[in-house]
């Protein structure tokens, strides 16, 4: 994710606002994955600030915005921004962002303890339908927390084993021990 970042901070800098903005975006969710929220937020700002025609990277902005907000507690800014990023995803006519925002919404739902099964369910749906693996894996994996039913991560494994991604080896953990916390998504005991 550091790499990540740092090849990111090349675009800054160069004049093309829409290349900023997207690779500011993206800035964002790294921060985030990092659990570096106060950062992610900064980049996130910096971004849905620079005026630009892409309604796909607005989007994402408000997207993972609202993952920034929801994770440092700020429920409802948090569900602003996800409606925000969702009324927009819906204006594209692009079921992949459609879903890709749904799955915020549902991370977020989960953090702040609202329902969330819903938009997983949805986000499933429209992953399969597109042929988006990594979207579909991430929403068994929300509907896993979401229901507390582990055949979600069951079936989410095969998903992230195959496509070669750290997060398999999370969706173990959590199968070995349902009830364990390992991850910020898992509910407090």
């Amino acid at each position: 994710l550091a790499e990540g970042m740092a090849h990111l901070r090349q675009a800054l800098g160069t004049g093309d606002r829409l290349l900023e903005a997207t690779a500011l975006t993206s800035l964002g969710m790294l921060a985030h994955l990092l659990h570096r929220d106060a950062e992610a937020a900064g980049h996130l700002r910096r971004a849905l600030a620079i005026e630009h025609d892409n309604g796909r990277t607005r989007a994402f902005g408000w997207n993972n915005l609202g993952l920034t907000e929801g994770r440092q507690g700020r429920a409802d800014a948090a569900l602003r921004h996800h409606r925000r990023a969702l009324a927009l995803a819906r204006q594209l006519d692009s079921p992949s962002a459609v879903g890709t925002v749904l799955l915020g919404l549902g991370e977020t739902s989960l953090r702040i303890g609202r329902p969330a099964a819903g938009e997983f369910r949805q986000a499933l749906r429209l992953a399969r339908a597109a042929g988006g693996r990594i979207d579909e894996a991430l929403a068994l994996d929300g509907l896993a927390h979401a229901t507390g039913d582990p055949a979600y991560w069951r079936a989410a494994l095969p998903i992230l084993v195959e496509l070669g991604v750290a997060q398999a080896d999370l969706v173990r953990a959590h199968l070995a021990d349902p009830a364990g916390r390992w991850c910020d998504l898992c509910p407090a005991t």
